[in-house]
């Protein structure tokens, strides 16, 4: 699974050369994933949403109001805590495939 790699990068350490030449390195300290800092800032947008009394509907006006990754229960408070937490990593790994979508080739 892609993580994103780290969500702080560390000093590398460069270790030498591959059998193609090129650089290999290896980070001192990887710390948390961009997937978990993701997942933190999601959860911490959902619970948010959750103590302002949000919903989690499409309200642009588009005619399409389809409930959102977390549903109406969490915003009444009783969504369930590893739902929460499988809903933020949802927004997570959407974030990092959109942006390895957009990242030049």
């Amino acid at each position: 699974m892609n993580d994103g790699g780290p969500a702080y990068p560390t000093r590398q350490i460069h270790l030498g050369t591959d059998q193609n030449g090129a650089a290999v390195f290896q980070a001192e300290r990887t710390g948390m994933s961009l997937r978990d800092h993701f997942a933190g800032l999601a959860m911490q947008a959902m619970v948010n949403c959750y103590r302002q009394g949000c919903t989690s509907r499409n309200d642009n006006n588009d005619g399409n109001d389809e409930t959102g990754v977390f549903d109406q229960s969490f915003v009444e408070g009783r969504g369930d805590v590893a739902e929460t937490a499988r809903a933020a990593y949802i927004l997570a790994d959407a974030m990092i495939a959109e942006r390895n979508r957009n990242e030049p080739a």
